[in-house]
């Protein structure tokens, strides 16, 4: 792993690896805002591995994961991460497995 850190390979994989989950980001931040704007409200964020959303409206983000869990589809309510005690109403969405134009 030194030797790994040492000759920059590590250096050149984050900025590999920022630049594919911005992009990653920017597809699902554009879906949330052509498909989805009158339902989510994504937080904004220009780092990281996850993008989350609240939800507008009278929706609640738990039971709609439950449902979602229920017919095998991952959705990950925000109040399974309370900070403080106060979990938000919302969903945390995962980069991951985004694809993009670049890595079709």
């Amino acid at each position: 792993m030194a030797a790994f850190i040492a000759e920059g390979h590590l250096v050149r994989h984050i900025r590999k690896m920022r630049k594919v989950y911005g992009e990653r980001r920017t597809a699902l931040t554009k879906a949330i805002a052509n498909h989805c704007c009158d339902l989510l409200e994504p937080i904004p964020v220009d780092c990281g591995m996850h993008l989350s959303a609240l939800v507008k409206g009278n929706l609640m983000a738990a039971t709609i994961a439950a449902q979602a869990e229920a017919i095998g589809i991952g959705l990950y309510s925000l109040n399974r991460y309370p900070i403080a005690g106060n979990g938000q109403n919302g969903f945390a969405f995962g980069l991951g497995m985004i694809r993009t134009e670049q890595n079709r």
